[in-house]
């Protein structure tokens, strides 16, 4: 009886010692635990009713074969990658492809947004809100191809150097 005793002691002690450690221990670094997110490979680039008219098969395969180059889109993900930029009339335009991975099933449609230019030494060079009324909706997958352009008037930074540029948007 008294070897039952024992062993039901020790193991009782056992227990409140790991009980004390799971207590003690240090919280978990959530940036070190390794991302298990799942890539989506293969984007198709959906065009609107208007690009479909003005573009011709050229234009239109240019664009895919950069869309291909694009890093790959998690899941749960939409973003705007913007791939070309210059100067127009005075102002700047920005050609961005704008990526749905949200959810499968779920489209998404954009009807307005507050974008920033930068330049290649990441400062403000135009400024607007644009409204983007034929944009339609983008399913799971897709990308859709969009130019932005600032007037004259919103222009910050004149003559702007735009070999590396970005965008923010707000």
């Amino acid at each position: 009886m008294e070897n039952k005793r024992n062993s039901f002691m020790e193991r009782l002690l056992a227990k409140r010692k790991e009980a004390e450690q799971l207590e003690t221990e240090q919280p978990v670094d959530e940036s070190s635990i390794p991302t298990t997110a799942t890539l989506i490979k293969g984007m198709h680039l959906a065009f609107t009713e208007g690009q479909e008219e003005q573009m011709n098969a050229i234009e239109k395969d240019r664009y895919r074969e950069i869309l291909t180059q694009m890093p790959p889109l998690l899941i749960g993900e939409v973003n705007i990658v913007p791939f070309e930029a210059g100067e127009l009339n005075g102002g700047y335009f920005v050609r961005v492809f704008i990526r749905n991975g949200r959810e499968l099933g779920e489209e998404i449609s954009l009807e307005e947004l507050r974008m920033y230019l930068l330049d290649k030494n990441g400062e403000r060079v135009a400024s607007g809100i644009f409204q983007l009324e034929d944009f339609g909706f983008l399913k799971f997958g897709e990308a859709r191809l969009w130019t932005f352009a600032w007037h004259a008037s919103q222009v910050l930074k004149p003559n702007a150097d735009l070999s590396q540029f970005n965008i923010e948007i707000v």
